[in-house]
């Protein structure tokens, strides 16, 4: 979702895997798309056209993804793909968020913000619209252009690092308030039901002076019920909507909740130790969250939370990974689709494992390889694979 400074370099170091579809081995996944050669065509017979790297739900089932940088991929319950070309002012797709009512926003990154009509942008008729913000340039003093209040439509609006929507179909965005610099702080703002902007958390940067630190980087922990607007979120700050008023911010070391103007840490802690060696496949092995030596994956930031306040969080590399385990046999696909996943499962540079956050506080690992993933539905898990020979989408059921 955006790049992050903490892991930039960094290489997944996972045990190089192997997709055995010629026996038992491994968990049986369904393919939903791809694997195909009909660029608009549906299930197995369909070509996704190119990597995955932002995958996001609308909550009623249709998928949506980006691949290049201009392009918008849709995927139905059923499988059936359409694709659509952007046409940005400037600069590429950096997120995308879909609305229940089938909005989608599209957030440009920052040459795109800066040289576009508007910082949030809106997709109807299969066209681009001014959604959310007019590019505000560099703020000279810390501290939110527009205020709190104000028409969001007509807000000036410093870098937006990511955008999210919640259960009420409310726009969320990370907005930057300090000047530009490594350690500049971001607010977490909302439009509200009247089209107003509203602040549900962090502050300008107390600490700003373009310049990182040991304590600046301790802003992923802090003492449960922080008050949200005492939290300072960074560049790299990922969200997505949960239950309610619910909000997930994922940092490079922590996933936390706000709800009700406070922040509680669900997974990672400081000197934390590893997950449980995964030799089980998908859902085994599970630990307390809040235990854990989390590190966010990169640089495909993966956070999705179902209704029942479930999370998916993308991680860098695991250890203990058993090879057949975790390999998938794709039901319902071609060969194509097998070898995309099995040549997907021997890429061990393009892996983005997935961590299952239970409502109840467990952690446990959800996938091993492949691209974004997202909740297609309350309890199935949809995933992006991309291999020497195409893409897929498959989707996983979260075990009982």
């Amino acid at each position: 979702m955006r790049t992050s400074r903490a892991v930039i370099g960094v290489i997944i170091a996972l045990t190089t895997l192997t997709a055995c579809s010629s026996d038992d081995d491994g968990v049986e996944v369904e393919l939903l798309a791809g694997g195909g050669d009909q660029p608009d065509g549906t299930g197995a017979d369909a070509s996704v056209p190119g990597p995955i790297y932002r995958l996001t739900s609308d909550g009623n089932g249709t998928l949506w993804g980006v691949t290049g940088s201009h392009v918008l991929v849709q995927v139905d319950s059923e499988g059936a793909v359409r694709s659509t070309q952007l046409q940005l002012d400037s600069g590429a797709v950096q997120e995308i968020a879909a609305a229940p009512d089938g909005t989608v926003y599209v957030l440009p990154d920052r040459a795109g913000q800066e040289g576009g009509d508007a910082v949030v942008l809106e997709l109807a008729d299969g066209e681009l619209q001014p959604a959310v913000g007019v590019p505000a340039g560099e703020a000279d003093q810390p501290g939110p252009v527009t205020p709190d209040g104000e028409p969001a439509t007509e807000a000036e609006l410093g870098y937006v690092g990511d955008i999210a929507v919640d259960s009420e179909g409310r726009l969320l965005l990370t907005e930057q308030v300090d000047p530009a610099g490594a350690d500049a702080g971001f607010l977490l703002r909302r439009v509200e039901g009247d089209g107003t902007l509203s602040t549900v958390a962090g502050r300008a940067n107390p600490d700003y002076d373009r310049e990182l630190s040991d304590d600046e980087s301790a802003a992923a922990f802090f003492p449960d019920g922080t008050d949200s607007t005492d939290l300072t979120l960074f560049s790299e700050s990922a969200i997505a909507a949960g239950p309610g008023e619910r909000i997930a911010v994922q940092t490079t070391r922590s996933v936390y909740v706000i709800d009700d103007a406070s922040a509680t840490t669900v997974l990672g802690a400081a000197g934390g130790g590893q997950l449980p060696a995964a030799t089980e496949g998908p859902f085994a092995g599970s630990a307390d969250a809040l235990t854990l030596d989390y590190q966010a994956g990169f640089p495909q930031l993966t956070l999705a939370v179902n209704p029942d306040g479930a999370i998916l969080a993308s991680a860098t590399s695991l250890s203990g990974i058993d090879q057949d385990a975790f390999a998938w046999r794709v039901e319902d696909g071609s060969d194509r689709a097998q070898a995309v996943a099995d040549a997907a499962a021997d890429d061990s540079q393009t892996a983005n494992p997935t961590l299952y956050v239970t409502p109840g506080g467990d952690a446990t690992v959800a996938t091993v390889f492949g691209g974004p993933a997202t909740w297609l539905d309350d309890d199935t898990i949809a995933v992006a694979a991309t291999g020497d020979d195409g893409q897929i989408i498959v989707t996983l059921d979260v075990d009982d």
